[in-house]
């Protein structure tokens, strides 16, 4: 398996995917909303939410372990089998403890029991979970066959829910378009693996496995709880209304992150290598990058969203969802921090091995969600979960931030940010003056927002910010 050459070419493969992330909810929200009505869309995304946690167990935080593993082992064949063979064996057995325990809960518990039809076929979801190896193509950079996966299964999604979906008590076989996507890609992970790397139980040793894997573990279970309890706790102690009033804004800045986070998971094989080799002056160059691209990207996004919350969701839902409108305005708050979690805490102490700091920090944030949601649940329901959520993500940012600055010397904070900050004060009076235009909201929406870029970009380019020159002009020096 060849190496990517280059990170910006990595970075460019893996943004095909997160187009695809921004465009197949774009064309399926707003018909799964109006279609399925916000009961069954609440319901089926409480179905959802709740399975995901069990897939978290079943993974328990080995996809990221064991890309570092890959990444720092890919030039020696033998190490890469045995590596390989022992995280697979691992991940066997966690998913079969993780679906035993996931299958006992729904048969045992009535809210869970009552929609069996739906929570059955998800749970073949954590039971072919260890056959998902994203781990072992990232950990060569190689994005290019995942990418071409991607593609093919979501635009396969969006064929499968615009033809079976017709009415609100297909909300049902919704699930079963999400178990399609989810084994398929992972059957295909294993075909061509296996044509790379040779998996053998000979001279297995599971053991050197568990430390790392159990901090890990904990970072990512903890980090699922605060991210993902939200939507289950909501249709525990409120309604599936609820649910779907709190999931149609998260899930549209869960879409923005996902472009956000994307550059991530392109540097960490990167960055465990450099560090490996000690190469920290080029690490320091990627790392000031990293952050700047955030803040680029999430200062106006935030401001925008905010802005335009209203008719975002007449768009991407219905007036019935006309609920979610302050539940999105309190949500934008958490692309900034979630963003900087996700940089900071993948790009400093996973690659430096700081497990247990990265383990600590989402615990923290899993216990604050957790007391948080049961206070304001059932005093504000949604709106109460995205607050939750909001406190959450700076706690976890803090305290993530403070244990990094204490391993390398780095800031979040430059020049350009201020420049980011005020394109996009002159980008937000823009967005007021479109908004108050009298046009319909299918053609305003989209117009504000070309504007709006045009505006941000072009104030950027005025003041003569390295970045946006470089997207522009390609004559940055130093580019990655």
């Amino acid at each position: 398996m060849k190496k990517t050459i280059s990170i910006k070419q990595n970075f460019f493969i893996n943004s095909i995917v997160n187009i695809l992330n921004i465009i197949v909810p774009i064309i399926t929200l707003p018909y799964l909303s109006r279609t399925l009505g916000p009961e069954n869309l609440g319901k089926i995304n409480f179905a959802i939410s709740y399975t995901d946690y069990f897939s978290k167990l079943a993974l328990l935080g080995i996809p990221k372990y064991a890309l570092r593993e890959i990444s720092q082992n890919r030039d020696n064949q033998l190490i890469l089998n045995k590596t390989f063979s022992e995280i697979i064996l691992i991940k066997i057995i966690t998913s079969l403890i993780s679906f035993l325990l996931f299958f006992l809960s729904i048969i045992f518990i009535p809210k869970l029991n009552n929609e069996i039809r739906i929570f059955l076929p998800l749970s073949f979801s954590i039971l072919f979970s260890f056959l998902s190896l994203e781990w072992f193509y990232g950990g060569f950079e190689n994005f290019k066959f995942l990418t071409k996966r991607a593609v093919v299964l979501k635009l396969s999604a969006i064929i499968l829910i615009l033809t079976l979906i017709k009415k609100p008590a297909d909300y049902y076989l919704y699930g079963f378009i999400v178990l399609f996507g989810i084994v398929s890609g992972n059957f295909a992970h294993i075909f061509f693996a296996l044509k790379k790397v040779r998996f053998s139980l000979i001279n297995i040793n599971l053991k050197k496995h568990f430390k790392p894997v159990i901090y890990l573990s904990g970072t990512f279970l903890a980090t699922g709880l605060y991210m993902n309890i939200d939507k289950v706790m909501i249709g525990f102690l409120s309604s599936n209304e609820n649910v779907a009033f709190y999931y149609i804004p998260n899930k549209l800045c869960m879409i923005l992150l996902a472009l956000l986070m994307s550059l991530s998971g392109v540097l960490i094989p990167r960055f465990s290598y450099y560090i490996k080799n000690k190469k920290f002056d080029e690490y320091k160059i990627i790392l000031k990058k990293s952050i700047n691209f955030i803040f680029f990207l999430s200062i106006p996004s935030m401001i925008g969203i905010f802005l335009l919350s209203e008719q975002i969701i007449s768009l991407f839902a219905s007036s019935e969802f006309s609920e979610a409108i302050i539940t999105l305005k309190i949500m934008v708050l958490i692309i900034i921090t979630t963003a900087l979690v996700n940089c900071i805490g993948l790009q400093i102490l996973f690659p430096f091995g700081k497990d247990k700091l990265y383990f600590f920090s989402s615990l923290i944030g899993g216990i604050v969600n957790i007391i948080l949601n049961f206070l304001l649940i059932p005093l504000y329901s949604h709106n109460g979960a995205a607050v939750a959520t909001v406190i959450t993500n700076l706690i976890v940012f803090l305290t993530i931030y403070y244990f990094s600055k204490k391993i390398i010397s780095f800031s979040i904070f430059s020049i350009s940010i201020l420049k980011y900050i005020l394109s996009s004060f002159i980008m937000g009076i823009c967005i007021i003056y479109m908004s108050k235009l009298e046009i319909n909201n299918l053609i305003l929406l989209p117009t504000t927002i070309i504007i709006a870029m045009l505006c941000y970009f072009s104030f950027l380019l005025f003041l003569k910010e390295e970045l946006i020159t470089f997207i522009l002009f390609k004559k940055v020096k130093n580019s990655l």
